[in-house]
């Protein structure tokens, strides 16, 4: 179908028109790009007010700088150097994979499970009542005891110091160890050997009729027992040396 122009129409109406409607248009209102690229140069040249969504891959040739919160939803990779300055929370589930060095103080709370071999180089303190426990047929409990005296407990034995002192005690049995000596006893009987001399306290009477001997030392600090009576008092004699 053909057009008739109308000899009376001002040819540049048509013009002034166009002119108009490209110069108030707003090409990008609905706008698509096809295998082409648009490029934005200047500061704060590309200004996003409102909501954006890239469907495919975005690719970042520089740095990225973000003023305020943001989300990551979904599977994410970091190959590199990776460093968060400030406050750091994560929640969930971690899972750390290779070498990891960790510079700082750490506070755990709630209780850490560790498998695998585990190597200590420095000091580790154990504070506040803390206490150690090996798990076994019989616990081993490094800590605290009961007398408020760091110790190892064992169940049925205990090893102890005050500092100044130790002592292995299982029941009524103790052997203990200081500066100026050393003594084996059970239920308070037994040997002491100090810088003071030595002795033995709580010895039994001999029964009605046994042997007596006399304990001597040799010059190097050895003891012997040596005869000294055939019967013991009480049986209507007295001691006969021999």
């Amino acid at each position: 179908m053909g057009r008739i122009d109308n000899t009376g129409d001002d040819p540049y109406a048509e013009l002034l028109r166009r002119i108009e409607a490209l110069e108030t248009g707003n090409p990008l209102a609905n706008a698509s790009v096809t295998d082409g690229r648009t490029r934005f140069v200047g500061q704060d040249a590309f200004i996003l007010d409102g909501t954006g969504r890239v469907i495919g891959v975005l690719y970042v040739d520089g740095r990225i700088v973000i003023d305020g919160d943001f989300a990551l939803d979904g599977v994410g990779t970091v190959s590199g150097p990776f460093t968060v300055t400030g406050p750091m929370r994560v929640e969930g589930p971690q899972q750390y994979i290779g070498d990891s060095t960790r510079e700082g103080d750490q506070v755990i709370t709630g209780k850490t499970d560790h498998e695998g071999d585990f190597n200590l180089l420095g000091d580790m303190n154990v504070s506040d009542g803390g206490k150690v426990t090996v798990k076994g047929p019989t616990d081993m409990t490094i800590g605290l005891l009961n007398n408020g005296q760091a110790g190892i407990n064992f169940g049925n034995a205990v090893l102890y110091s005050d500092g100044t002192r130790a002592a292995l005690r299982a029941g009524g049995a103790l052997v203990g160890a200081e500066n100026n000596g050393a003594q084996l006893s059970y239920n308070g009987d037994g040997f002491r050997a100090g810088s003071d001399g030595n002795w033995i306290a709580g010895l039994s009477a001999p029964p009605a009729g046994a042997a007596l001997y006399s304990v001597v030392a040799t010059a190097d600090g050895r003891l012997y027992r040596v005869p000294r009576s055939t019967t013991t008092p009480g049986d209507g004699e007295g001691p006969v040396d021999t």
